[in-house]
């Protein structure tokens, strides 16, 4: 929606760029949590009801963030948002 406002339009590589970060954010949560299995520690606290844990919540950004920062580099910033 932003692009669109204020481009008038979503350039290719900013979809692609978008897909890519909601892959590595679901692998990240995934990943996140077989670990958490693994060490047999699952955060539950009740600070964001029905989130499963507030840890949780950051499970998907520990990927998530490396790989749009990866792609933007990749693709060069000022080709996606110019100005």
């Amino acid at each position: 929606v932003w692009a669109w406002l204020r481009l008038g339009r979503v350039p290719l590589e900013l979809l692609v760029i978008a897909a890519a970060t909601a892959v590595a954010a679901q692998i990240g949560d995934l990943v996140e949590s077989l670990f958490k299995r693994g060490a047999g520690v699952k955060d539950s606290s009740h600070i964001l009801p029905g989130h499963g844990g507030f840890y949780d919540r950051l499970d998907a950004t520990l990927f998530a963030a490396p790989a749009l920062v990866a792609c933007l580099w990749l693709v060069g910033f000022e080709t996606v948002l110019p100005g």
